[in-house]
């Protein structure tokens, strides 16, 4: 018989280090495969994002877990989702509208989905701006102002009736009020809060632009008044553009204060204002003929004018511009 045979095996201790040291192998090698597993796709996602692919369900399911950003504006990130579903709506409310013939004949065309997106992106970037010049000036956006715009601007237009409003939002954007009020309202309090702040510290940053143009218009007037008319048609910001700046007769009290005090101040016809501030924006105005007042009738002016407004938009797209804003994604392959 074969010695070998005969010779019992002999099965090494396990001590307790080797036990331990075992279990760690174990989990090293746990821990790499976890990490793979979510990095792996983790990874992919970026890719498919950043190199400008076009979407799949993929990772609009995986970007809904995490929080990759679709642009980095003034180091806050702008997550990929909030832009992709924001931009699915836009789309989605816009094709609403596609049979609106009457609404066609106003616009021209109707925007297309690329168009959209680009649009979209562009305007989500400079409500982060809003959100930070809100925030770096005190301004907070209450639910009790939420509530009151609202109410004032959205609920008074139809009688206090909300089902009506609610019926509205959900056929048009699928939107509860809660959401409408989040999403639009809140923004049009910020976006007023923000402009008298900036409007009562007289921030240059925010008038120059408007303060430019202004001075501009105001030379060419006084080197021939004579065309006042022909510059107010062609750069006033007012609905009296279209007739020439020309506001008819007015008497006091129907103009803001600081309009009112310039437009009774001029005693000559075709005799033009200096510049003057209100909270529309910058005006001149120019004095067509006045009548003094009589036993029956108050005194009064004919004027017309020209309106540069204050533009919280373009000050927002000049910081966007000028800030550090980083746009990681084409919007359009969104859409694709």
């Amino acid at each position: 018989m074969d010695q070998t045979e005969l010779t019992p095996t002999i099965t090494p201790e396990v001590t307790p280090e080797m036990a331990q040291r075992k279990m760690k192998k174990f989990m090293v090698w746990g821990i790499v495969a976890l990490v793979l597993l979510v990095l792996v796709p983790f990874v992919y996602t970026g890719i498919v994002l950043y190199s400008q692919a076009s979407r799949n369900a993929f990772t609009d399911k995986l970007t809904q877990w995490f929080p990759y950003p679709a642009a980095i504006v003034n180091g806050e990130w702008l997550r990929y989702s909030e832009v992709n579903t924001s931009i699915d709506e836009a789309v989605a409310i816009t094709e609403q509208f596609s049979d609106d013939t009457a609404l066609i004949a106003d616009l021209g065309t109707l925007p297309t989905p690329a168009e959209i997106a680009d649009e979209e992106y562009t305007r989500l970037i400079q409500v982060a701006i809003l959100e930070q010049l809100a925030l770096e000036q005190g301004i907070e956006a209450t639910p009790e102002e939420v509530d009151a715009l609202y109410e004032d601007a959205i609920l008074s237009q139809v009688g206090g009736d909300e089902e009506q409003v609610a019926s509205t939002l959900e056929d048009l954007y699928g939107w509860t009020v809660d959401e409408f009020k989040q999403k639009v309202v809140r923004e049009l309090v910020l976006r007023d809060e923000l402009q008298t702040k900036l409007l009562e510290t007289n921030d240059e940053a925010f008038m120059g632009s408007s303060r430019q143009a202004i001075l501009d218009l105001q030379t060419q007037v006084q080197a021939d008044p004579s065309q006042f008319a022909e510059l107010a048609t062609q750069y006033s910001e007012d609905g009296s553009a279209v007739n020439g700046g020309d506001l008819d007769w007015f008497s006091r009290g129907v103009m803001v204060p600081e309009f009112e005090d310039a437009a009774f101040a001029l005693t000559e016809p075709n005799q033009v204002s200096d510049i003057v501030q209100t909270d529309f924006g910058f005006h001149l105005i120019q004095l067509i003929e006045r009548k003094d007042a009589t036993d029956t009738e108050e005194e009064q002016v004919h004027a017309r004018h020209i309106l540069i407004k204050f533009s919280l938009d373009d000050y927002i797209t000049t910081l966007a511009e000028r800030d550090s804003v980083k746009r990681l994604i084409d919007p359009t392959t969104l859409v694709e």
